[in-house]
Formats: structure tokens, sequence, C-alpha cells
């Protein structure tokens, strides 16, 4: 088990009561990456794109994070994840509450509870994505349900484009009407977001961004209510 459910096991209890196939399972981490008053976000690679019947290319967008690795914790993985996407590690930060998003449409809310004196803080993610595992069959039956948590982090230095394909800054005063104006062709959504954008190589024509997993989960938290605050530790 995680450290975040051995110090924090009320979290683990409310994705317990929504998860209607169970078991879940923890399939990765990702963190919402602050930077001189915006949101840094990436761009899906090239692989990953998707062609719609229209021939339009969509092109996600999605938080920093990725993949568990064996025998790794969710707190390492941001990290991992943050020195080589952005080549830079992170000052992850805790939650007053964590916002579950179950199944892309039900949204609860978990509180961070009080811990006893002297006991071993451990962040609160902000997010909680949970759904069906429809694309990682080999975790077989211990894995019918994936989550990934997603915490608040700081960035102390410009982001760098590692190995991602590109790389997003969002204001984070537009966050909300941004992420609810997509899809959109990337042109018109940076314009209308003031989002700054920078890829390896040209989008190709008729391309939208999409929001995908944790990102369409911010999206739906912050259509319920303001997100939980960063509080210190």
């Amino acid at each position: 088990m995680d450290p975040l459910f051995l110090t924090h096991p009320e979290l683990a209890q409310a994705i317990d009561r929504l998860c209607e196939r169970p078991p879940w399972q923890m399939t990765g981490a990702s963190a919402l990456v602050i930077w001189e008053g915006a949101l840094v976000l990436e761009l899906a690679k090239p692989k990953d794109w998707q062609r719609r019947a229209d021939g339009a290319v969509v092109v996600g967008v999605g938080a920093i994070g990725g993949s568990l690795e064996p025998g790794e914790t969710l707190l390492a993985c941001v990290q991992r994840e943050s020195q080589e996407e952005l080549g830079a590690p992170l000052e992850i930060l805790s939650a007053e509450e964590t916002v579950i998003v179950y199944e892309r449409t039900r949204v609860a809310r978990q509180a961070r509870l009080a811990r006893p004196t002297g006991e071993r803080p451990h962040p609160y993610p902000v997010l909680m994505t949970v759904s069906e595992n429809l694309y990682r069959p080999e975790l077989g039956p211990a894995a019918r349900t994936l989550a990934i948590a997603t915490f608040w982090a700081q960035l102390g230095q410009e982001p760098r484009l590692g190995d991602l394909y590109g790389l997003l800054t969002l204001p984070l005063e537009n966050v909300g009407a941004a992420l609810g104006a997509l899809p959109l062709a990337p042109a018109a959504w940076a314009e209308a977001s003031g989002a700054r954008m920078l890829t390896r190589t040209p989008l190709p024509p008729g391309t939208l961004l999409a929001p995908v997993w944790t990102v369409h989960s911010l999206w739906r938290a912050l259509q319920v209510g303001p997100l939980p605050r960063s509080v210190a530790l």
C-alpha cells in the first residue's frame, strides 16, 4: 500500500465507497504544476493522437506525470516524471481536501483528517481520478478500476521541454474557462486563453486540443466548485 493511504486511510475508504467495480488500483501520479501564476500542462505525444472520422487530429492536454513503475510510490513517480518532462524537481504541496472524480461524471470531496502529533505528514492530493480499467488489461482482475493521484506542486525554475512533445503554460485565472472551451484549434485556444505553447514540431493542420484523464477531472471539478487550497503539512 502506498504511504499516502497508510497516512490517510480515509481517502482509500472514500474511493471504496464510490467504486462500483472493485478492486481498484493506483496506476499513476501527476501534478498541477504552478509556475509564475500559470498552470503547466503537457501535450500528448504523436503516438497517442487520435484521428476523428472528419479528419481532425485530436491532441490530448494532460497534467505533468505518468504511470507508476513497479515498487514506485506516488510521490517518487511525480518527481521522476517532472525531471523527465520539465528537467526540474517539484515542491509538492498538500491540499486541504481531495476532489474525487469517478467515471468522469460523479464528483465527491474528502477532507484531510488531522493526524496524530508527531506522525510523519504526507501531502494530500488535490484530485483523484477513478475510472474503469479500459486501457491496461495486463493488470488483470486485481485492477478492474484504475486511479490517478494528482498533487499541487510548485516549480522553482522555468519549465523546459524535456521528453515531452509539447508544453503549455495557462494563466491560472483562465483555467476554468479555457478547459471548458476545448476541443478547439490550438491557435484559437491560445489566443482566447492567453496560453503559451511550445512544441517540438508544428502541429498538423486540422488539430484540435482536448483534455485527457487528469485535466478532464480538473475541468469537471471546477464545474462543481473551486479547487481545494494547498495547506501547510
